[in-house]
């Protein structure tokens, strides 16, 4: 652990229940990891969502964008590194990264978080007490995504999904990463785009158990798709995003 408090380490050793049957590590479980050391970073900070919830607010996800260099495989030993980057009005940063053993990094992470107001049930600036945290000013901050991401017009492949309990986190809301996992599971049914490099991926609106939800994906070129998830019952669009792929 380093002694920055500004900087947060966690080890995890890849599992078998972890990974496909290529013994790499599911997509979806990597994102899990960076919930969980963000999680104990924000813990050791004083601002976890539990801190927050006291003040009637809670952290809600808006965007991330990930570059992938390499996924690790079944008992790997990965070590995520993350470290609050920067704050707007309305925007509050934090990046990642996933290293090897060796130090190589495996991938690369910025997210944008919302602060939630949990009695209007809206968007609040962020409040002073999380202005005041510094950037890492010992790391260089990735660049945040802003592009504005498409919808999907003509869906290439598409899958639906009913949430379950198995879906939800601790708050009683649909785990983040299952988005991961559904969009990479929209695509099964074609190998043969390669690897995937990049993600970028935006959360507009919030899924809970029964929901029934459209997993669409959209070949916009050799390399690249765009996707987007709904939710058939409300007709609302919950989450877009752009893979890259080589």
């Amino acid at each position: 652990m380093d002694s920055n408090p500004l900087l947060y380490e966690q080890e995890f050793k890849v599992r078998s229940y972890e990974v496909l049957p290529n013994k790499t590590i599911r997509f979806s479980q990597l994102i899990n990891y960076l919930q969980d050391t963000a999680w104990n970073h924000t813990i050791n900070m004083g601002v976890s969502i539990n801190d927050l919830q006291e003040k009637g607010l809670s952290w809600v996800l808006s965007r991330k964008k990930i570059l992938i260099h390499h996924f690790p495989k079944h008992l790997d030993t990965v070590l995520v590194r993350t470290w609050p980057s920067g704050s707007e009005k309305f925007f509050f940063y934090r990046d990642f990264r996933i290293l090897d053993v060796s130090g190589n990094t495996l991938m690369e992470v910025t997210s944008t978080w919302l602060i939630f107001d949990m009695q209007s049930r809206k968007m609040v600036p962020v409040p002073d007490f999380l202005q005041h945290i510094p950037a890492n000013e010992m790391l260089t901050p990735l660049p945040v995504s802003r592009d504005k991401l498409a919808i999907v017009g003509k869906p290439t492949y598409s899958l639906s999904h009913t949430i379950m309990e198995l879906d939800m986190d601790i708050n009683r809301h649909t785990n983040n990463a299952n988005y991961f996992q559904w969009i990479m599971e929209s695509l099964n049914s074609d190998q043969n785009f390669g690897k995937l490099k990049s993600m970028d991926i935006q959360f507009r609106a919030e899924s809970r158990m029964g929901d029934n939800l459209r997993i669409m994906s959209e070949k916009v070129a050799n390399y690249s798709f765009i996707h987007q998830i709904i939710n058939e019952n409300s007709g609302e669009s919950l989450v877009l995003a752009r893979t890259e792929w080589t």
